[in-house]
């Protein structure tokens, strides 16, 4: 039960080349960069995936803690939280 033989394939053949003519030389040059152009962009999305999944693997970094002798530029050291909170 094979519904698309070689007869099935001839027929769409000359109906494609009565359709298309002298253009489906260029159409299937087009029909050929499309696809080349999805296998790239399949790629890099892969090659993304992987460099994320590699990333993801590396500890995370620690950040040193903040030196406790230096306030912040926003706080007066002579105020106390209560009077902080309070503006």
């Amino acid at each position: 039960m094979n519904w698309l033989s070689p007869a099935h394939m001839l027929f769409f053949g000359v109906v494609a080349l009565l359709l298309f003519g002298n253009r489906l030389p260029e159409i299937a040059r087009s029909l050929g960069r499309a696809i080349n152009e999805f296998k790239k962009g399949l790629s890099d999305v892969q090659r993304d995936i992987n460099r994320a999944g590699q990333e993801s693997d590396t500890p995370p970094q620690r950040l040193n803690p903040p030196d406790a002798t230096q306030a912040p530029a926003d706080v007066n050291p002579a105020t106390s939280r209560e009077e902080q909170h309070v503006r």
